[in-house]
């Protein structure tokens, strides 16, 4: 399938328990030699998508964020010089018939993004894959799935700064200070769903020294573990550093 194209089919094999149909496509770009920052994957009405690359047994991406009856969306997944495969298929659970129903099809397109310069660059879920943001920058970024995790560490020069995170609709955000000189961090989860992140003031945060990593509490009632449709902003306000207390003599 080529970039706008959308391919609908059913999930319609309704065989075991346990287990049921799938739907398999190829995404194919013209464009494979661009360097291209990341695509959108768009899915509707389908329960469970994963990602593969063609010859690998391991999915590179699996997206179960939606619930019953909603869609899957990955927003921001970088592509490089190679085709991938898209399988789509319901959300089997252990002793139980799938619920596939002919007369309900689902939807299937993607297509190129260009990021903005102050837009994540995935894959960043790990300190050795962190992206850089500076004193006074802000970054915007999804958790676009289950268990997405966005990480940033400080660039340019050192300061006091407060990390300040954006709140994202139904989604319980946490955000961790990463403190590497000293081997410690600390998870900010003040806010409750829907609702933003504070941390306290960082004095002398150093470039590649003082990290921070975004992610969401897991699903629960009224609460989502992703939204990949509303993005969160982080900001590192610059701040005056804290006064040092005299020491006792």
């Amino acid at each position: 399938m080529s970039p706008r194209a959308e391919p609908r089919g059913p999930l319609t094999r309704a065989g075991r328990v346990g287990c049921g149909d799938e739907g398999a496509f190829e995404a194919c770009h013209p464009e494979r030699s661009r360097g291209v920052s990341g695509p959108e994957w768009g899915l509707d009405c389908a329960s469970r998508a994963k990602l593969r690359i063609p010859g690998q047994a391991e999915p590179v991406l699996s997206v179960d964020t939606g619930g019953v009856g909603e869609g899957e969306r990955i927003p921001n997944f970088p592509v490089g010089g190679r085709g991938y495969l898209l399988r789509v298929r319901e959300h089997w659970l252990t002793g139980h018939f799938p619920t596939e129903n002919i007369s309900d099809s689902y939807q299937l397109t993607w297509h190129f993004i260009e990021p903005a310069a102050d837009d994540e660059s995935e894959v960043n879920d790990s300190l050795e894959l962190a992206n850089l943001i500076a004193i006074g920058a802000r970054r915007r970024g999804y958790i676009g799935w289950s268990g997405d995790v966005d990480t940033y560490c400080v660039s340019g020069e050192p300061g006091s700064l407060r990390a300040r995170l954006s709140a994202v609709q139904d989604v319980d955000l946490v955000l961790r200070v990463v403190d590497r000189d000293r081997g410690r961090s600390r998870s900010v989860d003040e806010g409750q769903t829907s609702e933003g992140e504070v941390s306290q003031v960082v004095a002398d945060a150093r470039a590649g020294r003082v990290c921070f990593e975004v992610s969401a509490e897991e699903a629960a009632e009224g609460r989502a573990a992703g939204n990949p449709s509303v993005p969160y902003t982080l900001t590192l306000e610059a701040v005056q550093a804290p006064a040092e207390e005299p020491e006792t003599p």
